[in-house]
């Protein structure tokens, strides 16, 4: 039986600098793809990447255990810092984020990767008992198209280290561009609206939680997405709305006792992010009358903070009884400057093509109702249609299972034309072996 009749499952795995995401559809049934939701109650398919060790090195929790802490009246001695940015080791990039001195960043990818597989592995079983995860499980892994041959190189040695392969070189792990999975799930939104093909322009919009990447392509006939025209990006994602809000407290606290609190409080102060983001900035829609003011507690949400405010902030702290009113303009105030930044670099691409019929909205920031009422705003007034998926957090991942899915799916649906992308991942294949087929031309 060859490789492709023994695949059954198709997982999608979408590591994020900051957050990640997985999901898997059986080949039985294609459209419907499930893309996990760890936290019940909640519109979030996000997993923090991130990791909590002891001091030696011992794994502790990873994910959003290992980030936020909630408050307790016991006092520890010890708090370790979760481990987080490690994935920027693998970018072409001078940044390398902070590592405690004796951790590589490669057992922190392994271990997270590990534990993600552990959870995967666990949730395909209570789906499909009887099947065999090395034998009948095919992995798509996205990644930024900034990675070179050795970062590749090292995230299947992690893979592989991280027990989610078997093999190296193992077949069922394949790579491609984050951008080549959103662009797989934004033809199938595309075929949804009345979009005209031939030599139209299409701008992708990815908004994540770190950074915003543009990508302008062509529509080409029966819906094939053509060459990338234009790429640009910036690092002013939605976790620049949550830096804007630690500026806020700041402001009332003084920003030494913020420094103190991120230094040996970590967790609280990840908890209270949280809250805030829960609260207030996931429902802000910009709109006065929606908004619901919010209350922040210090002494509930962050109480080892108290110990550090001095002077003038303390007495102002004293006279509120540690309670911070946020009302609209300050929530606005947080958005405004990040927003700003994304509406001027779509400014900038727009000017650099000769026309746009369609905007499509991905990435997890771009759930953001304000973010989506002030593009709607400038650009629904150039004739552009402003296309914003169900939930658009998850188009990266459920992207990456429909590209594990096309070759059984080639006669339904026209995804790429074979000379769209700059480059094509894979692996180098021992004798006897075949390669699962992709792309095709139709």
């Amino acid at each position: 039986m060859s490789m492709i009749q023994d695949i059954r499952v198709v997982v999608g795995i979408d590591l994020g600098v900051k957050y990640s995401a997985f999901a898997f559809a059986h080949k039985s049934n294609p459209n419907d793809i499930i893309v996990h939701d760890h936290r019940s109650g909640w519109l979030d398919f996000k997993i923090p990447t991130a990791l909590k060790y002891d001091e030696s090195f011992n794994l502790i929790s990873w994910g959003y255990s290992a980030l936020s802490q909630k408050p307790n009246r016991k006092k520890k001695s010890f708090e370790t810092k979760p481990v987080e940015n490690f994935l920027l080791y693998l970018s072409q990039t001078n940044y390398e984020p902070y590592l405690p001195e004796g951790l590589h960043y490669k057992k922190a990818i392994t271990d997270y990767l590990k534990e993600m597989g552990n959870f995967i592995k666990e949730t395909l079983m209570s789906y499909w008992p009887y099947h065999n995860f090395f034998e009948n499980v095919l992995i798509i892994m996205p990644i930024p198209a900034e990675y070179n041959d050795k970062a590749i190189a090292i995230m299947r040695e992690c893979a592989y280290n991280a027990c989610l392969i078997n093999e190296k070189g193992s077949l069922r792990l394949q790579f491609i561009t984050k951008h080549e999975a959103a662009s797989v799930h934004c033809i199938n939104v595309l075929r949804e609206y009345n979009i005209s093909d031939g030599s139209t322009f299409i701008m992708i919009v990815d908004c994540g939680s770190g950074t915003v990447e543009l990508t302008t392509q062509k529509l080409l006939e029966n819906h094939k997405l053509g060459e990338i025209t234009e790429r640009s990006g910036d690092y002013c994602g939605g976790y620049f709305v949550d830096d804007e809000f630690i500026n806020f407290l700041g402001r009332k606290v003084g920003s030494s006792a913020i420094d103190h609190v991120r230094n040996n409080h970590y967790g609280q102060l990840q908890y209270m992010i949280q809250e805030f983001c829960g609260h207030v900035k996931f429902p802000f829609t910009g709109q006065q009358e929606d908004f619901i003011p919010f209350d922040l507690d210090l002494e509930l949400l962050c109480p080892a903070i108290k110990q550090y405010i001095k002077g003038s902030e303390l007495d102002e702290m004293e006279n509120m009884e540690w309670i911070i009113d946020l009302n609209f303009d300050d929530v606005k105030a947080m958005f405004d400057p990040v927003i700003e930044r994304i509406l001027q670099l779509i400014r900038t691409q727009l000017n650099a093509i000769r026309s746009c019929e369609a905007m499509i909205l991905v990435g997890g920031f771009s759930q953001s109702k304000y973010l989506q009422r002030r593009i709607k705003q400038e650009f629904n007034q150039r004739n552009i249609n402003i296309i914003i998926p169900a939930i658009p957090s998850i188009t990266i991942v459920k992207g990456a299972v429909q590209y594990g899915l096309i070759d059984r799916l080639l006669d339904k649906i026209k995804i790429v034309s074979p000379r769209v992308f700059e480059k094509t991942y894979g692996v180098k294949l021992n004798e006897g072996m075949k390669f699962l087929p992709i792309l095709e031309s139709q």
